[in-house]
């Protein structure tokens, strides 16, 4: 007689196994297949940045890229302030959502969770951090070294026979330098965003002080300054790119010019005792006097510009003015703090000015201002890092301040 119940126990149990087998090779199977959507599409991604970014694929960038990778996932910066030890002599700045550092020896690049991205090493006496949205510029004041860097790598450099005395880059990569040749007190150069030269001026008689160019370098505005019956006289000179004579020539006696600004209205010319703004015709559209008053602090950009004059000789406090690109002025205080810095955010909706006690904001539309966040607040608890000098961006989220020890990142 057939023990039934054996062989049906002996059938289940081969049954259960096979379908154990089943399920185990559907599931491998199942996570293959989920596994290469996942690398289709990154492969996807991938080849879409490099068509997107395809000026800036080079193998260098390549290999640097999966040099400074960084593995730990996004949700773990969570971080509002990161130790960075500058000196005196050391420029922050704003990249790309990345913090750029020049130092003497070196330029530090740090994501806004305080993780070191790269490293350039540097010799400089006199460092100068300029940056756009594509590039990070950094040059040598009175030296003959200039370096261009992405966040991934050092893209160009100059090391020719004559100093630099300023430069500038735009966001779309054009740059604008000022240095001298045999026979000419100045020369300005203009690179395209491959580093060919695509414009020059040659002065003979102007030392120029300040050079800007618009966002595809269409128009250059220099500042320089030459003597001429025991006074010195400023020249304010506007360039058409395609054109090798000055659309305009501007002479002003007695004022040493300190800064020029395009502007989407025309340009901005900030001086001694004035401040001036054009039209690309080289037409004066308005200018204010500072009667006096010692200038402190300035900000010119596309939009608006912004000043802050000492009210009085002995003492702190500080009037911030703030400027149409016509010269009229849309909002004036005086501020009984004394005021470190200035920053207009991205936007142009607001101006922040930090002082001693705190960072406050003006609202440009409604010409009101409030404390955005104390040094210390009423519980006794440290806004941001007491050594903090600078306001270094500003946007609809974040508020970024740089200082001596400290990064600080303020979320609106």
């Amino acid at each position: 007689m057939v023990n039934k119940s054996k062989k049906y126990r002996k059938d289940a149990k081969i049954n259960k196994e096979k379908k154990t087998d089943y399920n185990y090779y559907g599931i491998i199977s199942r996570r293959l297949k989920y596994l290469k959507m996942l690398l289709s599409a990154l492969l996807f991604v991938g080849v879409c940045a490099g068509f997107i970014f395809i000026e800036e694929l080079t193998l260098q960038n390549i290999n640097m890229l999966w040099r400074y990778i960084d593995i730990l996932p996004a949700g773990r910066v969570t971080a509002s302030e990161f130790r960075i030890d500058t000196d005196e002599f050391s420029r922050v700045g704003f990249h790309r959502n990345n913090i750029a550092v020049l130092r003497r020896s070196r330029l530090e690049i740090y994501d806004t969770g305080g993780r070191r991205r790269s490293v350039f090493q540097l010799a400089y006496s006199h460092p100068v951090l300029r940056i756009s949205e594509r590039y990070i510029l950094a040059y040598d004041l009175g030296a003959n070294q200039l370096d261009i860097f992405s966040t991934v790598a050092h893209v160009f450099e100059y090391s020719g026979e004559y100093p630099i005395f300023n430069a500038r880059v735009t966001d779309r990569g054009f740059i604008a330098y000022v240095t001298r040749a045999t026979g000419y007190r100045s020369v300005i150069r203009v690179l395209n965003n491959n580093f060919a030269e695509m414009y020059a001026v040659h002065r003979v008689n102007d030392f120029i002080m300040d050079a800007d160019i618009d966002e595809r370098a269409n128009w250059l505005v220099a500042a320089g300054y030459y003597a001429r019956g025991g006074d010195y006289i400023s020249s304010i000179l506007l360039y058409s790119t395609d054109l090798l004579e000055p659309v305009a020539e501007i002479e002003i006696q007695g004022e040493l010019a300190y800064r020029v600004n395009l502007n989407e209205r025309g340009f901005s010319v900030l001086l001694e005792n004035s401040i001036r703004f054009y039209d690309l015709r080289g037409v004066e559209l308005g200018r204010y006097n500072l009667a006096g008053r010692t200038l402190q602090l300035f900000e010119m950009g596309g939009k608006l510009s912004a000043l802050v004059l000492s009210e009085r000789v002995l003492g702190s406090d500080g009037r911030i003015l703030i400027f149409n690109n016509d010269g009229s002025i849309i909002w004036e205080q005086t501020i009984g703090a004394e005021i470190i810095d200035i920053k207009f955010c991205v936007s142009y909706d607001y101006l922040y000015f930090l002082t001693r006690a705190g960072l406050y904001k003006i609202n440009i539309e409604s010409g009101t201002f409030e404390l955005f966040v104390a040094r210390i607040n009423e519980y006794g608890e440290a806004g941001y890092d007491e050594t903090t000098r600078s306001i270094i961006f500003a946007d609809g989220r974040n508020i970024i301040l740089a200082g001596l020890s400290r990064v600080n990142i303020l979320e609106r």
